[in-house]
């Protein structure tokens, strides 16, 4: 008896299968084409996210721009190049000294590395639906919102603080760092 129907995609670079790679599992008895099918739209699902992003900074070198988390989430592939690990993400092949710089906005955070099989489907988004840190105080009117006493602030990304990588939900205020002796 057979274990299960499995197909796996995957993109050729240098010589070898590498980049991208897909993988669907399903029953013995299921059709191929249904189980092609499912693979087909695990590939458009995947590739339909990009997880990194540059910095891009206008007029600058290419040593200035860096890769950032395109939100607060990534998902990729643990891998070996010549007996080293490395990390797969967008397609590509990164050292875990690079990918820990793709995680420098997030310096001070907490963050959770979950593995899984490569057959199972799991979410793609950059940025995932988190709970609100601060639940307790009331959600702001969107249509005029007081924070700190100020009408209609500016948008965060307006702000020096801002850092565009943190969902606005765990963005605070520069009067709210200084006044809580925060720097």
């Amino acid at each position: 008896m057979s274990t299960g129907l499995g197909i796996k995609a995957f993109e050729w670079v240098d010589d070898g299968p590498g980049g991208y790679r897909f993988f669907v599992l399903e029953p013995p008895e299921m059709p191929v084409r249904e189980a092609y099918a499912k693979l087909v739209k695990k590939i458009e699902a995947g590739l339909a996210v990009r997880y990194l992003r540059s910095s891009d900074f206008p007029g600058s070198g290419a040593s200035q721009n860096r890769l950032y988390l395109n939100g607060t989430a990534v998902n990729g592939r643990i891998d070996e190049s010549e007996g080293t690990p490395t990390v797969v993400v967008d397609g590509r092949e990164y050292s875990w000294e690079e990918f820990g710089e793709f995680l420098s906005s997030f310096n001070g955070f907490n963050f959770r590395l979950e593995c899984f099989d490569a057959c199972e489907s799991v979410e793609t988004t950059p940025d995932p639906e988190r709970p609100n840190p601060v639940w307790w105080l009331p959600e702001p009117e969107p249509s005029n919102p007081t924070i700190s006493g100020i009408t209609n602030p500016p948008s965060c990304e307006s702000l020096p603080c801002s850092n565009p990588t943190i969902p606005s939900a765990y963005r605070l205020w520069p009067d709210r760092h200084q006044s809580a002796g925060l720097s």
